[in-house]
């Protein structure tokens, strides 16, 4: 049997490996052997591939190459800057402020951190996934402390208002997690008032297993390892240089898109946020102030995961969540924070869209919906009312 044409909307969990990407990776690595911290002929190439990349890094969130440091992806980018801005506090005055919209990954490490003293306080957030700058303002006090704030929510895709937080808490140490961000939405590192900003390549189209943490040249950070070799004794480990020479340029290519498609991925969602309003029982959580690209929808009476099992059968490729949590099947926690219940948030879809990304695609998403809804609520009606699903009905006709 043949395979179905594959549909791809689920950009904020990886984007495609853009053909630029690509082809630098290829060139690095035909560049040949060697390592960057050698001072020989080989280990100077590679260097010149690592700072040309570190520059285009830099450039996409208009911050200074040497700022910049290249780690594994995001999530060891947070837990770097996190990690950093905390040990440059006193051991005892160590505090730590999160919200119930971060991702996953950073309030485990808020959990691995509070059972080693640090004093650790989540702040709620509102329907949308939103925290509000008086509720952290409560939280941090006028006492320094390490304030982590995920710049747009992984799963409702909404904004925070990092920039007005910077400003209205400057005693605290701003950490922000801009995965989603970066490559969607103009960034400014300075006009941000962070002290650290996390991201990675493969959310804009370059390689996965890379990332950068930008720390502001004169942040308090204090490596949690100790002096290391490698990137101006913030990270230990050879720099993976094809991986940073695609992760350059993709970042060349994705410094255009804010302005370039950001209206027209808002215009691709449109006829989907239609058909959620003409649904019975569709609701749209994504709030109007979100991701340009993502949209978090509802269909009551329909589990996320029978929708996306359907989906998947006809080849469209979409999310319930955050990927890095997707296999814990439990609601996301920012929902059931909020005060949607298990169900209502397990009933959720993430619907995101990229370059490439076709309104074609998404009518093939809405012939998919259409087909597929009416029958898992059926599934659902007979399994509660006692009937195996898809067990045969009586025969009215007369």
């Amino acid at each position: 049997m043949a395979q179905p044409e594959e549909i791809y909307l689920d950009h904020d969990a990886s984007a495609p490996l853009l053909p630029e990407a690509r082809a630098a990776i290829l060139r690095a690595l035909d560049i040949g052997p060697g390592n960057p911290s050698s001072t020989h002929a080989a280990g100077r190439r590679l260097r010149r591939v690592l700072g040309d990349a570190r520059q285009a890094v830099a450039d996409l969130v208009g911050a200074d190459a040497s700022e910049v440091v290249f780690t594994s992806g995001t999530s060891e980018s947070n837990a770097l800057g996190i990690r950093g801005l905390l040990g440059a506090l006193p051991r005892e005055k160590r505090r730590m402020v999160l919200t119930e919209a971060a991702h996953p990954g950073t309030l485990i490490l808020a959990e691995a951190l509070r059972e080693d003293g640090v004093d650790v306080a989540v702040v709620g957030v509102d329907a949308q996934g939103v925290v509000s700058v008086a509720d952290l303002a409560s939280a941090t006090g006028e006492q320094p402390c390490v304030l982590s704030i995920s710049a747009a929510q992984s799963v409702t895709g909404a904004l925070q208002p990092v920039a007005d937080i910077g400003r209205a808490l400057p005693e605290a140490s701003l950490h922000c997690d801009a995965a989603q961000l970066v490559g969607r939405v103009h960034v400014e590192f300075q006009a941000l008032g962070a002290a650290t900003l996390a991201f990675s390549a493969h959310k804009m189209g370059g390689p996965r297993g890379i990332g950068a943490l930008v720390i502001r040249d004169g942040a308090a950070f204090k490596a949690p390892d100790g002096e290391a070799a490698q990137e101006r004794g913030r990270r230990a480990g050879t720099e993976a240089v094809a991986l940073a020479a695609g992760f350059a340029a993709a970042a060349t290519v994705a410094r255009s898109w804010p302005a370039a498609h950001g209206a027209a991925w808002r215009a691709l969602l449109q006829p989907l946020r239609a058909f959620v309003g003409e649904f019975g029982g569709g609701d749209v959580v994504t709030p109007d102030h979100a991701l340009p690209n993502t949209l978090l929808v509802r269909f009551a009476g329909c589990p996320g995961d029978a929708v996306l099992a359907a989906l998947d059968g006809v080849g469209i490729r979409v999310s319930t969540g955050t990927a890095c949590a997707s296999g814990a099947r439990t609601p996301p926690r920012v929902l059931t924070t909020a005060g949607h219940s298990d169900v209502e948030a397990s009933e959720c879809i993430r619907v995101s869209v990229g370059v490439g990304s076709t309104e074609r695609d998404v009518a093939r998403l809405l012939d998919a919906l259409r087909d597929a809804l009416p029958r898992i609520r059926a599934a659902l009606s007979s399994t509660s009312a006692g009937e195996p699903p898809g067990a045969p009905k009586p025969d009215t006709a007369r």
